[in-house]
């Protein structure tokens, strides 16, 4: 993107994202550009990035976004990072707003997304059916990830439901960021995360999500930090982000629009 007709900003961590663009300026610069907006969003929200490009183009704003693990959003808040809004899970959003953290003003649930089971590219296994057909999956592999934050927490109630946590512990690992990176390295057999975040490593394939009988959708919603001084701003963002018109470009990325 120009310079002159907006910003868009990924940031690394731990090179578990890869895309970045580019421009000569520096975010020092990029804040004292007036009709500026900072923003937090879960790395599985990558399809909101061509919604907000529109939103650019049409009303001469930029969005300076930090795409980051939903755990690490909730970490930066409650160390008191400002910035004028956020995207991500709503049960944490509800958290900050009873805190005062958010505002709110402007709350507006977007999509929701369900958890996906991330193979190696040459993996034979087959997508299981049912929660018992998962616990014979992972008493059969040599390696399982899966991520903090509320899927990892998911899974973790899940193989205690299995009764197998303390039989597999050994060949559990626990990251942060994304798992199917993990998968792509050789570190895992198998590993679960939000399916939006599986699509994002081309080194690693969705085998499925996760059997309906033990599947967990997450709900995505926008909301104003309580210290923005771009209320109205923000909420004109929320109408394109939240705009049905893009139901099929938020599939395309795994995602689910919420019926408002």
């Amino acid at each position: 993107m120009s310079e002159n007709t907006g910003y868009f900003r990924f940031i690394l961590r731990d090179n578990i994202y890869l895309k970045s663009a580019k421009t000569h300026m520096t975010e020092h610069d990029l804040i004292k550009i007036p009709k500026t907006i900072k923003g937090l969003a879960s790395i599985a929200l990558e399809g909101a990035v061509e919604i907000i490009k529109l939103f650019e183009a049409h009303t001469g704003y930029s969005v300076i976004l930090e795409l980051l693990p939903s755990a690490e959003i909730t970490v930066l808040l409650s160390q008191g990072r400002q910035v004028d809004f956020v995207f991500y899970p709503s049960k944490p959003i509800k958290k900050f707003t009873e805190e005062g953290v958010l505002s709110p003003e402007g709350f507006t649930p977007v999509v929701k997304s369900g958890i996906g089971i991330a193979v190696p590219m040459s993996s034979n296994l087959l997508a299981p059916k049912n929660a018992q057909d998962l616990k014979e999956i992972l008493l059969s592999v040599d390696s399982i990830l899966y991520a903090t934050g509320p899927s990892g927490d998911h899974i973790e109630n899940i193989l205690l439901d299995l009764k197998i946590r303390n039989e597999i512990s050994h060949k559990i690992k626990i990251i942060s960021g994304l798992v199917a990176k993990g998968i792509e390295n050789g570190e895992g057999a198998i590993g679960f995360q939000q399916i939006p975040e599986i699509l994002l490593v081309p080194g690693a394939k969705l085998l499925s999500p996760l059997p309906k009988d033990i599947q967990l959708d997450t709900p995505f919603a926008l909301s104003v930090h309580s210290s923005s001084k771009k209320i109205d701003v923000c909420k004109e963002l929320f109408k394109y982000l939240s705009d049905s018109n893009y139901r099929s470009l938020y599939a395309k990325y795994g995602l689910q629009m919420i019926e408002q």
